[in-house]
């Protein structure tokens, strides 16, 4: 269909408070593991897509991110739990809300 994928992961930001204090990078190295964790999946499922990680509150990550992508559809994964037992996201209820497009999840 010639569209674009765009591949969007916010991580909560590390709390100073629980972080190891001789870790002051904890926040950038959660973001490049979730990069490269992306990437891998990305790569197993040979699809070819924009990946963005981002640091802060979930929601506006996300709905800032659609807003400049300018994105036509957001689509919101569930657990991995299947059947009765799987969920949406606990942010999912603010992104949907806040979303500046329609929304689906799967």
């Amino acid at each position: 269909m010639g569209a674009q994928l765009l591949v969007l992961h916010v991580t909560a930001p590390a709390d100073p408070l629980i972080a190891d204090a001789s870790e002051s990078d904890a926040g950038v190295r959660a973001i490049e593991a979730a990069r490269e964790t992306l990437q891998k999946v990305l790569q197993e499922m040979n699809v070819d897509a924009e990946i963005v990680v981002d640091s802060g509150s979930i929601s506006e990550g996300i709905y800032r991110r659609v807003a400049q992508f300018a994105a036509d559809l957001l689509v919101l994964g569930r657990h991995a739990q299947t059947g009765i037992a799987a969920r949406l996201h606990p942010h999912a209820y603010s992104i949907i809300r806040e979303s500046p497009c329609p929304v689906v999840s799967i």
